[in-house]
């Protein structure tokens, strides 16, 4: 029984911090204040982005 209920807390303990580096991963450091975000993309061109319930959605180029 003992190592039934330490396998149960090693399982839980495990996908604990799967789930909290998982989330620490997706937060990338953009913060999304509004719905649409300029942003420096690589080479440092502008890029614009779509934020959805505060997260990075998606990025692409400005334009029309």
């Amino acid at each position: 029984m003992r190592y039934l209920v330490g396998v149960a807390i090693v399982v839980l303990l495990s996908i604990a911090a799967a789930l909290w580096l998982l989330s620490a991963r997706t937060q990338g450091g953009v913060q999304c204040p509004d719905r649409v975000v300029m942003l420096r993309g690589r080479g440092n061109e502008p890029i614009e982005c779509v934020c959805l319930d505060g997260a990075l959605a998606t990025c692409f180029a400005p334009g029309p």
